[in-house]
């Protein structure tokens, strides 16, 4: 039995060994790559702490030859961002069955009806509530039915 355990103790001594060799490589690595404690003694911050190091900025620049910026920028002018590009029969069309089709598919008529749109003209915005009301119908049967977009459900 005294033999089984031979190599056991065996690995187990050379694992420690091992161990302690690479921690000592460590500690010797670390000491030779912080020039600072060896050679360099007139650096201003403290030897054992790289990170006081701190780049300086250069000011020699003058202020004249820097291009100045605003302080805020216009993202987009604000009668582009509420223009719809539709026309406003399929705009109001394509609006209203979605909402018509969440109502029905939550069976809650008219919760989430609004006819508000954003064209300019009179013309436009009576297409617009036009085609809303008759998306809204159409959507509000098929989320009901559970055929929403028009796919049949397999309940």
């Amino acid at each position: 039995m005294s033999n089984y355990n031979k190599p056991k103790k065996k690995y187990t001594l050379l694992l420690i060994c091992f161990g302690l060799l690479c921690i000592g490589a460590i500690i010797w690595l670390k000491l030779l790559g912080d020039k600072r404690t060896s050679s360099d003694r007139d650096i201003p911050v403290a030897p054992q702490d790289s990170s006081n190091v701190v780049a300086v900025p250069d000011t020699s620049i003058e202020v004249g030859t820097l291009p100045s910026s605003p302080d805020t920028f216009d993202v987009a002018t604000p009668d582009s961002i509420g223009k719809d590009r539709r026309p406003p029969f399929e705009a109001g069309d394509e609006d209203g069955y979605l909402a018509g089709m969440d109502d029905g598919a939550a069976h809650t008529p008219r919760a989430s009806y609004d006819e508000s749109n954003s064209f300019k003209t009179i013309n436009e915005r009576a297409a617009y509530v036009r085609g809303y009301r008759e998306g809204y119908a159409k959507g509000f049967e098929d989320g009901s039915k559970g055929r929403q977009f028009n796919i049949s459900s397999n309940n």
